[in-house]
């Protein structure tokens, strides 16, 4: 069985856009906020004793990195250099993205690890195809004045090398 119009149309639309992609030089500069997403997959066929809420079996449990750290993944696969700007805590979860990312070939210059912040992490449970809850572990940022000047360094100092490299 072949493709049908529309599936042809999509064919196209990709290798055009594969091969204007190959043709594209220089780097592809994302700033964001950077996270580790979890996923707790499993059951729930009964619910809890003291409450109404459903009790999930895990069977799975996975993660990968979030936000603007898929995104630059995403750019890297499909061929584009991505130089990504961010924080992330000096933690587990921290070093669990850097990891991930640098696999990848992610330019983690623009990361800044910040010591003493916790890293942002998204974990949802899912029971089947249901969502049961999803929650945040996210950093209190009273220092969001010098984290935004630690990034903003950051680019400042990549500009001035790709100056450097042209001039």
């Amino acid at each position: 069985m072949g493709m049908s119009d529309i599936e042809y149309e999509t064919h196209d639309r990709l290798v055009k856009l594969q091969s204007q992609i190959k043709n594209m030089s220089g780097d592809v500069v994302l700033v964001g906020d950077i996270m580790l997403d979890r996923y707790i997959h499993g059951y729930a066929n009964n619910l809890n004793s003291r409450a109404p809420v459903p009790v999930l079996k895990e069977t799975e449990r996975y993660e990968d990195v979030g936000a603007a750290a898929h995104v630059a993944r995403g750019l890297e696969n499909i061929g584009l250099d991505a130089i990504l700007f961010g924080v992330i805590g000096d933690d587990q979860a921290g070093g669990n993205i850097l990891e991930s990312l640098e696999e990848e070939e992610v330019d983690c210059d623009g990361i800044a690890i910040i010591e003493d912040r916790i890293t942002t992490v998204k974990t949802r449970m899912i029971a089947g195809r249901e969502y049961l809850i999803s929650s945040q572990q996210l950093p209190f940022d009273g220092a969001l004045k010098m984290t935004r000047l630690l990034t903003l360094k950051r680019i400042h100092r990549l500009l001035t090398q790709t100056v450097t490299k042209i001039g």
